[in-house]
């Protein structure tokens, strides 16, 4: 179905595309993702049946590992929040991330943030206005190098 409407798009297109640089890209683009789609079927067809399951394994641990990096800033989950507004050392605004239970919670990824002590202050927001802020503070340090590396 998918790679139907894939050529349906693909067609429409190329009727229009014209002198447009925007729309040869695209067209361009999902001519790629239509190739692409098209190989990654032929590889799980034609993968002999004990080979299928350790492709779909491999697939489903590479592709987790791609959405979520350590370490997150989180909170307890809490209603009425919008956004959570961090200052100090970093200063962002992030949405609440729903938990689907009706409560939402801070979840920021602190990949990337500069080595040593770290200063923030969170507070939460909604329509209405920004709560009072609380102060956390914590350290980022990398471990020590081994020492006494040897063969016993």
């Amino acid at each position: 179905m998918g790679l139907l409407l894939l050529n349906t798009i693909i067609q429409k297109l190329e009727k229009i595309k014209g002198n447009s640089d925007i729309l040869t890209w695209i067209w361009q683009f999902l001519t790629w993702i239509k190739s692409i789609t098209r190989q990654l079927i032929s590889v799980v067809f034609s993968t002999k049946p004990g080979k299928l399951p350790m492709l779909f394994i491999g697939i489903f641990l590479l592709i987790p590992s791609l959405a979520f990096a350590e370490p997150f800033l989180v909170c307890d989950p809490q209603t009425n929040v919008t956004h959570y507004v961090i200052t100090g050392d970093i200063n962002v605004t992030v949405p609440a991330t729903d938990l689907g239970d009706g409560t939402v919670r801070l979840q920021y990824d602190l990949n990337g943030i500069a080595e040593g002590t770290v200063n923030l202050e969170l507070k939460a927001k909604n329509i209405w206005g920004e709560s009072v802020a609380v102060p956390f503070d914590f350290v980022k340090a990398l471990p020590a190098v081994p020492g006494g590396t040897r063969i016993e």
